[in-house]
């Protein structure tokens, strides 16, 4: 802060640093922090009267919880706040009946709010840092005696997870940090506390407070994942093509970056143009494989400058990033200053047409950012464009196409081995099958020999008689046996 001592000038003024506000011997912003949504506060106030208010300052990102709750001996009134789809809810239950007032915009943004909400029997008010909504009806207020700060049930996350101060119940100061220190509970602790103290985000995301928890806001960066940890690749074969025909100006910013893993020399990366301007950019890897840039203000400055001290087609990833002020031009590789020309280059925000990757260009590419936008994290929100056999979401984690395999040579017992159980296993597969074919084929042959044995002729009868009086044509006509005579000769 600023003192001023003996007068108003300039002169006068002397800067110093105080620590917390005390009175009474305390601090008179002394902040309580829940970090389990299953934890609570829990004291006693009769409250018999016509007009109740409560009033708290607060800051938390859940969407869904309950704050504060003022309920009767037997829990079946109450004033309750809560929060829904990030609204302040205010909540009276009496009589059967329940009254609710509802702020107009949401504040779980992590930002300090201060809350007041008041009630009498013909009207409500809340009022969220100094914008107020009233209602009016009759409203029958409940006698309440144990308010709840936090969790009410005490399970089910659906407690309260944030910081709150100077709370004050019907004009009565509530002394959160006492309450804290007279129960001790594990999931509320005294002083500023949260999960974001410590860098929990990789590669550039914000840590977004819960409390309780807490996620990590990637939509910055060109990465993904729980902590922004994943790299977003992709494998662009020959012959592809890669483009933004025009970026939408929420998204045109003067920074950019490109990681590139590549063979190939003699290629751009990227080119831009200005759609209403004459203004131009060329990054580039030149024939030796090393970096190089194109300026062209639109008017006067030309730059053309190759950095040799570190070859970009080695095979190995080059993470370039650059950035462009009305200072000067700044281009990095792997985190390390490589180019750096003074002047104002604020022309940059004039560009809007990008190209990127010639069609002889074979490799992975990743962590694009131009501008605002990182067009292989979001290529439709990002406007991109691309032809040819390119592959999302294949680099870095695949080895290179153009990468020839490892061959492993293998053991010759392995191989016997090997052979051995492939052999087991043709075996078992053709056993059953030569008994199949063998039962079909005796089956066949037993048909065949049934057929033949009940077709067989049996012969005919003779007698010296004359044999063709009393031999029949057919055996099965007449009896072959005349009981006249008395010798039968077979014939």
């Amino acid at each position: 802060m600023q003192l001023f001592i003996g007068g108003t000038a300039h002169k006068a003024s002397a800067n110093a640093t105080i620590g917390p506000l005390e009175c009474s011997r305390r601090m008179a912003y002394e902040m309580v922090t829940f970090i389990d949504r299953n934890q609570h506060l829990v004291g006693s106030q009769t409250f018999l009267g016509n007009v109740f208010d409560v009033y708290f300052q607060t800051r938390f990102s859940h969407s869904q919880m309950t704050i504060f709750t003022w309920e009767s001996t037997n829990g079946e009134r109450w004033f309750q706040l809560f929060i829904r789809e990030g609204h302040v809810v205010g909540q009276i239950v009496n009589a059967g009946r329940s009254s609710e007032i509802v702020s107009d915009h949401p504040i779980n943004d992590n930002e300090w709010h201060t809350i007041y909400w008041e009630a009498d029997p013909q009207s409500m008010k809340l009022i969220i840092d100094r914008k107020e909504k009233t209602t009016s009806s009759f409203y029958i207020l409940p006698s309440t005696y144990t308010y709840i700060v936090g969790s009410r049930s005490g399970r089910g996350n659906a407690g309260f997870a944030g910081q709150i101060r100077s709370l004050y119940l019907c004009g009565k100061e509530v002394i959160l940090g006492q309450m804290v220190r007279k129960a001790n509970p594990l999931g509320v602790q005294i002083g500023d506390t949260g999960y974001c103290h410590i860098n929990r985000c990789y590669n550039g995301g914000k840590c977004v407070e819960l409390y309780d928890t807490y996620k990590c806001n990637c939509s910055k960066t060109p990465f993904t994942g729980d902590k922004c940890e994943q790299e977003v690749g992709m494998w662009i074969p020959i012959g592809s093509q890669m483009s933004i025909p025009w970026q939408h100006p929420s998204q045109i910013d003067t920074c950019y970056r490109i990681s590139v893993h590549t063979l190939s020399s003699n290629v751009s990366l990227i080119r831009a143009k200005a759609l209403f301007a004459d203004s131009t950019f060329n990054l580039s890897i030149t024939e030796e494989g090393f970096i190089n840039i194109k300026i062209y203000d639109g008017f006067f400055f030309h730059h053309n400058l190759t950095y040799t001290k570190q070859n970009i087609n080695d095979d190995k990833m080059k993470d370039i990033a650059f950035c462009a002020t009305k200072t000067d031009f700044k281009l990095t590789i792997n985190e390390e200053t490589a180019l750096e020309i003074e002047g104002n280059f604020t022309f940059f925000i004039n560009l809007n047409v990008y190209n990127f990757i010639d069609k002889n260009f074979t490799g992975c590419i990743s962590r694009l950012r131009i501008g605002n936008s990182f067009p292989l994290k979001n290529p439709t929100e990002s406007r991109l464009s691309y032809s040819g056999k390119i592959k999302f979401a294949s680099c870095p984690y695949d080895q290179l196409q153009y990468s020839k395999p490892i061959e492993v040579e293998e053991r010759s017992s392995d191989i016997k081995i090997s052979s051995i159980v492939k052999n087991q296993q043709r075996l078992l597969l053709i056993t059953p099958a030569i008994g199949v074919l063998t039962a079909l084929l005796l089956a066949f042959a037993l048909c065949i020999f049934v057929c033949y044995v009940r077709s067989r002729p049996d012969g005919v009868y003779k007698t010296n008689e004359n044999v063709v009086a009393y031999c029949s044509p057919s055996k099965s006509a007449e009896p072959l046996v005349e009981p006249v005579f008395t010798k039968e000769y077979f014939c």
